[in-house]
């Protein structure tokens, strides 16, 4: 089962491949929920006060500051979303974009102002078509927890069995770096959430549309 303390001591003991900000006041919180006009979701909020943004695993994994950083206006969790809406992206109002992996390819929470639905996360794919979706995740640190251990089969060369324990993965999906490709990534975004793990795709090979990403949303939730 993720949890956001299993994955905070993942990144304390791989630190030196991550770059990671302090994590954000309750006030930083506070003023990013006014400027969204809706309440980051439970798990996004206790992520962002561990951690306010960072490259994870050398960027391939990429979690956004909350506020925008002087200079830096597109790239941030309030304004990313209406970035990536003015290059084109199909993002439905109720998405809302909090990061990408090492490829440019883009994550987004399911965070209606009306609250209803599970904050559910999907890959958004570089299709600009309706159906451009894919689950990935039933909240972001769970999301995350099963995203990373992939890179720490990857990156970590000494004690990656140690750290995959503490992730609580288990056995079966652990391989050999030489051996990793897509279908177990796809495997441990199932494992590390199960309540989507029936939905968990890829967007390139099994798109969704915005309804169907809120009818997933809707029966989660249920």
């Amino acid at each position: 089962m993720a949890s956001l303390p299993g994955f905070v001591e993942m990144l304390e003991r791989t630190a030196d491949l991550h770059e990671r900000r302090p994590g954000a006041t309750p006030d930083e919180i506070a003023a990013a929920e006014a400027r969204l006009g809706r309440p980051l979701p439970e798990s996004m909020r206790s992520l962002y006060a561990a951690m306010n943004g960072g490259d994870l695993f050398q960027g391939d994994a990429r979690l956004l500051e909350l506020l925008p950083g002087e200079g830096d206006e597109a790239f941030s969790l309030v304004t990313y979303s209406d970035f990536l809406r003015g290059a084109q992206f199909p993002l439905p109002p109720e998405l809302v974009a909090f990061g990408s992996d090492g490829t440019g390819e883009n994550f987004a929470a399911w965070m209606p102002s009306d609250g209803a639905g599970a904050p559910i996360v999907v890959h958004i794919g570089e299709l600009f078509e309706e159906a451009s979706f894919a689950v990935v995740g039933s909240d972001v640190v769970s999301f995350l927890t099963g995203w990373c251990a992939y890179y720490v089969m990857s990156y970590v060369e000494e004690d990656a069995d140690a750290v995959l324990d503490g992730l609580g993965v288990p056995e079966s999906l652990r391989i050999d770096p030489d051996d990793i490709d897509d279908e177990r990534s796809l495997d441990l975004l199932r494992w590390a959430s199960p309540a989507v793990a029936k939905w968990v795709a890829d967007p390139y090979d099994e798109p969704l549309t915005p309804d169907q990403v809120r009818e997933v949303a809707m029966e989660v939730a249920a």
